[in-house]
Formats: structure tokens, sequence, C-alpha cells
């Protein structure tokens, strides 16, 4: 999570801080090897902190991602309503109309993905492969149910 990152090149930084603080402290008594050694330290530090700060970016970027497709979703919510075993565009009166869009990827990933005919008694998902009955997702580009 990106709060571990964050928690983890905080303490890093304060430990690098730490180190050079006592560096400066204790210059005079420390021979140039040491002072070399302690700075490769530090660096080795800054350089773990840089990486978990990278990755925590990365966990927002991919967090602020989800919180975008999220509310897409929630928006398209009121636009679609369950006929047997799809989803589908509705109409004011919560209509099923157009084409069935997959019920699991709906549900599991609330992402509209349009199935697609298999065969004559099946309809496939090409984004999750779930197959479904046809007569049970039937497609309707015209937004008339008489075939059902």
């Amino acid at each position: 999570m990106g709060w571990d990152s964050i928690n983890h090149a905080r303490g890093t930084l304060a430990e690098a801080h730490s180190v050079h603080k006592t560096l400066l402290e204790d210059e005079a008594n420390l021979t140039p090897k040491t002072v070399h050694a302690v700075a490769l330290e530090v660096s080795e530090m800054l350089i773990r902190a840089r990486d978990a700060l990278s990755s925590a970016y990365d966990e927002r970027a991919e967090l602020l991602n989800e919180i975008r497709k999220l509310s897409a979703a929630l928006e398209k919510r009121a636009d679609i309503t369950k006929h047997l075993d799809a989803y589908y565009l509705s109409t004011g009166n919560s209509t099923p109309t157009g084409e069935p869009y997959c019920l699991r990827c709906w549900e599991v990933d609330w992402c509209l993905v349009h199935l697609t005919r298999r065969s004559n008694d099946t309809n496939c998902c090409p984004h999750c492969d779930r197959q479904y009955r046809a007569d049970m997702t039937p497609f309707d580009p015209d937004g008339d149910r008489t075939n059902e």
C-alpha cells in the first residue's frame, strides 16, 4: 500500500539524517576512509528512500485510476439495467435496449464489455471469456424484445 512505501521512505530519510548529523558532529575524529564509508551508506539510504517514494507515486497513480474508473461506473449505473443474464443500456423507464454487456465484467470489474456472438447458442465476453446462453443474453440492436 502507498502508506507503507511513504512510511518506509520517511524512516529511511530519518535514519540518513541521523547518520549525517553524527558524521558532522564527529568529523574531526573520523578517518577519511570512515567518512567515505558513511557517505556511501547515506547515499544508499537516500536511494532506498527514492525507490520507496517512487513506489508510492506509482501506487497513487493506480489508485487515482481506480477512482476514475469507479466514478465513471457510478455515473453509468443509472443508465444500465439487468435483463436475464446480461446488462443493457436502458431507456428512461428502465427498459433494456441495445446489445448485451457481460454480467461478470460489470458486477466484478465495473467494466462494460459487449458480448460477442460465438455461435447461434452461445454469446461470449471477449474480455473475461465467460460464455452465456444466447437466449439469456439476446442481441437487440433495434430495441425490439419480441424474439424472447
